[in-house]
């Protein structure tokens, strides 16, 4: 996570200082389906590199899960997630990226136990969005989940998908 971290901050401090992006909407928010968040989330994404076919951008997300809600365990998680996206086109975008995701899960109290939960998610997928005006956008993307699995101790494949809805100002 530190080195997703690193290389994301290293790249935003690269790229802002040679794009032009003039003209063009820099800050999007939205929510998402599935992807790195696993159920639901909520996500800002700042273009940091980009012209009229080819854009980077850098997302920020979080998500908050009562499990009562799904299995009635009482348990809770909070999660975290910093990615990069590439997307190639004008207004339909073929999306490409990698999301980090940390996040904590916290037990009934009578268990008094928590404990950290990371996953990676690369994604490939559609994006469709005006960067010249403000506007909606859509994305849908296949985003396979590696997590950690705390029983078996390892990395746990799960194919996934994303679906995000949202507005760029």
């Amino acid at each position: 996570m530190s080195a997703i971290l690193t290389f994301t901050i290293g790249m935003v401090s690269w790229a802002q200082s040679w794009t032009d992006v003039q003209g063009m909407r820099r800050n999007h928010v939205g929510v998402e389906l599935g992807g790195v968040m696993q159920l639901y989330g909520m996500s800002f994404e700042r273009m940091t590199l980009g012209n009229m076919y080819h854009k980077l951008n850098v997302r920020l997300g979080t998500s908050y899960m009562p499990f009562e809600d799904y299995w009635e365990s009482g348990d809770k998680a909070l999660f975290v997630s910093l990615g990069l996206n590439y997307l190639w086109g004008e207004v339909h975008h073929l999306e490409v990226g990698i999301n980090a995701r940390t996040g904590f899960y916290f037990q009934e109290p009578e268990n008094d136990s928590s404990e950290i939960l990371r996953a990676l998610s690369p994604s490939i997928g559609y994006r469709f969005e005006d960067f010249t005006k403000r506007s909606p956008y859509i994305s849908v993307s296949f985003s396979p989940l590696y997590h950690y699995d705390h029983d078996a101790l390892s990395w746990e494949f799960k194919p996934w998908g994303r679906l995000g809805i949202g507005y760029s100002f």
